[in-house]
């Protein structure tokens, strides 16, 4: 990749987005810059990903909370408690009571 250098004063060009110097302020060659449609499809592609990562994040918060109780602990029921008795479950204790 070759370093696109400020005609003026030499810096490096790093971002096309820009269209002047980021060090003296010049403006670039329309030739070292992004167009306006470059700039809005980038900018297009962006907010795209976004409202993605945001919709991620939300379904993640959403089953985090049916993972786990209000207090943090993990609860295997998306109802909580199955209201049996405290010697019922998986424990072998007598389920009849």
């Amino acid at each position: 990749m070759s370093e696109n250098k400020c005609p003026e004063c030499g810096f490096g060009i790093f971002n096309r987005r820009c269209a002047k110097c980021e060090k003296c302020g010049i403006a670039l060659p329309e030739s070292m810059v992004m167009s306006r449609q470059e700039l809005h499809a980038v900018r297009e592609r962006e907010r795209q990903e976004d409202e993605l990562a945001a919709e991620l994040k939300k379904d993640l918060a959403k089953r985090s909370l049916r993972k786990t109780g209000h207090d943090g602990s993990y609860s295997y029921f998306d109802g909580g408690s199955s209201g049996g008795a405290a010697d019922c479950g998986s424990g072998g204790g007598d389920c009849s009571a």
